[in-house]
């Protein structure tokens, strides 16, 4: 896995963790989240989602059944690697440092 793919798994997995019926994410969502630039978002995303570990979802909708478009989430399984990414090493995502962009 490369460290695009860690990172934006990282992103997605904390995502998924707190609602799975509400954790899709738009592209730019992800970046935010991930800290990875949004230009290397899609390519990334979509090779998680051809490794099973990501799904793609259209006619979303929010809490109060409003349209919100489209978007991606990890799965069961991205979410099972997910955590044991974690077990390995405490993720490095900027929402998980709380928003600090890892410097180096």
């Amino acid at each position: 896995m490369s460290e695009r793919e860690r990172k934006v798994l990282e992103a997605m997995g904390l995502c998924y963790a707190g609602n799975p019926d509400y954790s899709y994410m738009t592209f730019a969502t992800i970046a935010a989240d991930s800290g990875i630039d949004l230009k290397h978002i899609r390519r990334t995303v979509r090779s998680l989602a051809r490794k099973g570990w990501a799904e793609y979802g259209k006619g979303l909708c929010d809490e109060d059944g409003e349209f919100r478009g489209a978007g991606y989430r990890c799965t069961l399984d991205g979410f099972i690697e997910y955590r044991k990414l974690i077990e390995e090493e405490p993720p490095a995502t900027p929402a998980r440092r709380g928003g600090e962009e890892r410097k180096g």
